[in-house]
């Protein structure tokens, strides 16, 4: 299962994350580090992120070879910023603890690949939607659609009503109902 976890991470990072995967022997100011994986990135950052595969048997290996290599990058005058992503089987121990005080680090307990991308979506960029075609303005589809009814003083009132709110267009219609009724009832007392 630890297995499956770590490939799905290197998958992740390599293939969605943008990152290039470096030697797992990371030597830094002259001092050798041996990590599961080590990545560089996301795309040409140069941020460094190691994969560690934790356990409780190991706890105190971990921290140090961390701790170690954080300081190592201090003294050597290193900018870069150091990620952890740790394999574990619950987010909250006390490894994770002591290691949040040393640098970043990101806990994956899942094994799913779609789980994975989750837990690692803080390391990933960006997915933005592309981008969609201008759409013609709306009054002048109306107009279109509407045709030569488009023309009328009416339809004119109502369209600029809109521009303005929703509330001055339902006073445009009820205006236009009322002038309507108005007119229709003296059409009906002139025939009496």
């Amino acid at each position: 299962m630890k297995e499956q976890k770590l490939k799905n991470v290197l998958n992740v990072l390599s293939q969605r994350g943008t990152y290039r995967q470096q030697p797992q022997l990371l030597t830094v100011a002259d001092v050798d580090f041996q990590f599961d994986a080590v990545f560089r990135g996301p795309g040409d950052s140069e941020a460094m992120v190691v994969v560690v595969t934790g356990n409780e048997e190991r706890v105190a290996s971990i921290i140090s070879k961390v701790r170690a290599l954080s300081h190592t990058m201090l003294r050597s005058g290193s900018k870069r910023p150091l990620t952890l992503v740790m394999l574990v089987d619950q987010e909250s121990s006390p490894l994770l603890e002591a290691l949040s005080r040393i640098c970043r680090v990101v806990a994956v307990t899942a094994a799913n690949e779609d789980q994975v991308v989750a837990q690692l979506r803080s390391l990933l960029p960006l997915e933005l939607p592309e981008p969609q075609e201008s759409q013609p303005d709306a009054s002048r589809q109306l107009r279109n659609q509407l045709g030569t009814v488009a023309e009328s003083k009416f339809v004119n009132a109502l369209l600029a009503a809109g521009r303005r709110s929703g509330k001055d267009v339902q006073e445009q219609l009820a205006s236009a109902i009322e002038a309507a009724i108005k007119a229709s009832e003296g059409e009906s007392s002139e025939d009496a």
